[in-house]
């Protein structure tokens, strides 16, 4: 009977070690199956996270990029806070005056409708002028390095006067167009 004493007290030490086991067991399981979901997470988010930091890091040059970029847009189109029909309009004055000066005579220009294109209205401008192929040169190249800019959408030319005579020239039919903007 000692010995059923000796062991009864064995036996309550492992029941109790037992129960504590039973309870822990779960527990580290649950925080060991906790803790590979984060570390999986943090793989998962590793490589967003160095971008982000990248990001941060390259901030002032992002910022200098975009603030170029918008002067860039600024000598290409019509800001947004100018109306469709003042861009038009003022398109055809400084393509009107580029063609002048380059000694080309303006018989009609026409401002046409805005279109939609994407971030931008398309504003086409009609143009008929007569000069001579140098003349003509002259007056593209003039457009091209025009600030805002003009876009050259179709061109028709046309040989006038009679062949063989010294004093032929050219009539042409161009549609340019301005961009501006929107929203």
């Amino acid at each position: 009977m000692n010995a059923l004493l000796r062991h009864r007290s064995l036996v309550a030490a492992g029941v109790t070690l037992l129960a504590v086991l039973l309870v822990l067991v779960p527990l580290v399981l649950y925080v060991a199956e906790k803790r590979a979901w984060a570390e999986s997470r943090l793989e998962e988010i590793a490589p967003l996270h160095a971008r982000m930091a990248g990001l941060a890091q390259m901030q002032d040059e992002l910022a200098a990029a975009a603030e170029q970029a918008e002067r860039a847009l600024g000598q290409l189109a019509y800001a947004a806070s100018v109306d469709p029909t003042q861009a038009g309009n003022d398109g055809q004055q400084r393509a009107r005056a580029a063609i002048a000066e380059a000694g080309m005579a303006i018989s009609s220009s026409q401002v046409l409708g805005a279109n939609p294109d994407g971030n931008f209205d398309r504003i086409p401008i009609t143009i008929q002028a007569e000069g001579s192929l140098d003349q003509l040169q002259a007056a593209l190249m003039a457009l091209a390095g025009a600030s805002p800019a003009f876009g050259l959408e179709q061109i028709a030319i046309r040989a006038t006067g009679a062949p063989g005579d010294a004093a032929r020239g050219l009539s042409c039919r161009m549609t340019l167009s301005v961009l501006r903007r929107r929203g």
